[in-house]
C-alpha cells in the first residue's frame, strides 16, 4: 500500500487507499469545476465513496482523529457548560458539536475541519483555540440533537 503523507490531497489519499481510481477523480474534479462543493461531496453523489470514506480520509490527510458516535466520544458531559460556549443553533447550523474544554483550548467535532470561517468565527464567538476532530453527518447530527436536547428549537419556535 502506497504511504500516505500528512497533507496529501483528499482525491490523492482515496486513490492511494483503493477507494477510486484516476479516471473517477477526474471526472469528479470536472463536475466539481465552477462549483463550491468539495470534491468529496461529488464523489459521495456520484456513489464512489462513502460519508465515511470521506471523513477517514480527511482524518488522514489533516492529521486529526476521526470519532464516531458508537465510540461514545460524541457524548460531551453536561457540567462542562459546553452547551453555553457553543450555542445550539450555531451548531446546529454549522454541524458543530464541543467534545472538551481545557483553559483555553477547545475541542469540537465537525463533519468540515476545511472550513477556516466556521473555525474562526468558533474561536472568536468562545474565546478558545479550536481543535477539531472529524466526524459524519449521519453521526453528529444525533449527537447534537442528544446533547442540546432533540426538542429545544421545536419548543423555541411554539
Amino acid at each position: 500500500m502506497p504511504i500516505l503523507k500528512l497533507g496529501d490531497k483528499l482525491g490523492g489519499i482515496l486513490i492511494k487507499s483503493g477507494l477510486v481510481n484516476q479516471e473517477q477523480l477526474k471526472k469528479a474534479l470536472e463536475i466539481q469545476r465552477g462549483t463550491t462543493r468539495r470534491i468529496g461531496e461529488v464523489l459521495i453523489e456520484l456513489g464512489l465513496v462513502s460519508e465515511l470514506d470521506i471523513a477517514k480520509a480527511l482524518s488522514k490527510q489533516l492529521g486529526i482523529p476521526y470519532v464516531t458516535q458508537a465510540s461514545g466520544l460524541l457524548s460531551p458531559p453536561k457540567e462542562e457548560g459546553l452547551e453555553t460556549l457553543v450555542p445550539e443553533d450555531f451548531a446546529r447550523q454549522h454541524l458543530v458539536l464541543p467534545l472538551s474544554r481545557n483553559f483555553n483550548s477547545l475541542t469540537i467535532a465537525c463533519v468540515n475541519p476545511h472550513d477556516l470561517i466556521v473555525m474562526d468565527n468558533l474561536s472568536r464567538l468562545t474565546g478558545c483555540e479550536i481543535n477539531p476532530v472529524v466526524t459524519t453527518r449521519a453521526d453528529i447530527e444525533p449527537a447534537i440533537g442528544a446533547f442540546y436536547g432533540e426538542d429545544t428549537l421545536l419548543k423555541e419556535a411554539i
